[in-house]
């Protein structure tokens, strides 16, 4: 354990425009592989007139279309194959563990887990048993 006053000292001491520097360039990368790898999320930049060339700016963010959790479910849900992922799977469905198929009906049913961005970069985080990565969600667009 880190007994310093900071767990990510690089991270947390880098100057503010660093941070958004390397908070657009990371969400560029989810952003473009989602667009070339994701049959819904294709559709849903190419609806809103948004491809990844267009994202060039910490402000260009906002241009990004919302997901709400009704959107989610309509996509995912049952007879949306492959189930429970539909077109917003990344990644061919063998690619996916078994593990991973389990955290995914888990969250289908009112939890949110960080599968969805594994999925979205198309890869597979199995969280440690010291920090699990699911929590409840009551209600609201959690």
């Amino acid at each position: 354990m880190n007994d310093g006053e900071y767990w990510n000292p690089v991270l947390e001491t880098m100057p503010r425009e660093k941070i958004r520097q390397l908070q657009l360039r990371r969400f560029r990368e989810i952003f473009t592989w989602a667009y070339e790898h994701s049959k819904f999320y294709r559709k849903l930049y190419s609806d809103a007139s948004i491809e990844p060339g267009d994202i060039k700016t910490y402000d260009d963010i906002r241009k990004v279309p919302k997901i709400g959790k009704a959107m989610m479910r309509d996509v995912q849900g049952p007879g949306k194959e492959p189930f429970p992922y539909g077109d917003i799977l990344c990644v061919p469905l063998e690619q996916v563990t078994a593990s991973a198929r389990g955290w995914a009906n888990h969250a289908r049913y009112g939890n949110t887990v960080g599968l969805r961005r594994a999925i979205l970069e198309g890869v597979i985080v199995q969280p440690a048993a010291s920090q699990p990565r699911v929590r409840t969600v009551r209600g609201g667009e959690g």
